[in-house]
């Protein structure tokens, strides 16, 4: 998690299977002007994952929007 927060400038967090040590439930966060940008960059670190960490299996990513 820290290496994808310092590269990516993203907040990250743990926030859900805690009492799992198999399974980890990720959120992520990401401020832009830009939603088209906002979602490169979370397309960028759910590969950057998938690359770096062949032990990991991303099984679902879901992306939300939100425009104010």
């Amino acid at each position: 998690m820290a290496r994808v927060r310092n590269q990516f400038e993203v907040a990250i967090a743990e926030v859900d299977g805690h009492d799992r040590w198999q399974i980890a439930y990720l959120g992520l966060s990401y401020v832009s002007t830009s939603s088209q940008h906002a979602e490169e960059v979370l397309n960028h670190v759910w590969r950057f994952i998938e690359e770096t960490r062949p032990d990991v299996i991303v099984t679902d990513a879901r992306t939300e929007i939100m425009s104010w």
